[in-house]
């Protein structure tokens, strides 16, 4: 089984890392990329991914808002969040 990625970060250099990595797998397939909220939205009504990576402080909708649209066209992905800000690590807890 190949598991589809879409990965969404604003910052390109972290898009093309995690591209760079996920793709030495072969069970990986990489989507698309989006830079904010809004991009990401558009993907998932036009692909269906297995697994959305997605910065958690993505441009556009706040995190809630933005897992709650996904959600709503796509139950089933599985959302990963990734955040470099130590203090919303306390929020996710």
């Amino acid at each position: 089984m190949v598991v589809q990625v879409v990965i969404a970060d604003d910052q390109a250099d972290v898009r093309s890392a995690l591209k760079l990595v996920l793709t030495e797998n072969p069970r990986i397939n990489i989507l698309g990329e989006a830079a904010d909220s809004e991009s990401l939205v558009l993907l998932l009504t036009k692909d269906s991914p297995d697994v959305i990576l997605m910065d958690w402080e993505l441009p556009g909708l706040q995190a809630g808002p933005l897992i709650k649209r996904l959600r709503g066209i796509n139950p089933d992905v599985f959302l990963i969040g990734l955040d470099s800000n130590p203090a919303n690590r306390k929020k996710a807890l």
